[in-house]
């Protein structure tokens, strides 16, 4: 699993379903590296405080591939 899966399952797992869904619908099934990272810019408010480091290190790894 690479980056991008990593990040879009934690944000799956962490976020409403609701916002997850609403934002990777708009992009359909093949997602660019721009689409993951904007998915998660768009639903990073919804990311509990005691995960956030969590997705930092994941936001981070999907930048630097």
């Amino acid at each position: 699993m690479n980056a991008q899966d990593r990040l879009l399952n934690f944000l799956q797992q962490n976020v409403s379903f609701e916002c997850y869904w609403k934002v990777r619908d708009r992009y359909g099934h093949e997602l660019s590296k721009q689409d993951v990272l904007t998915i998660a810019q768009d639903c990073s408010n919804r990311i509990p405080w005691g995960r956030y480091a969590g997705f930092k290190k994941l936001y981070e790894e999907v930048e630097n591939e």
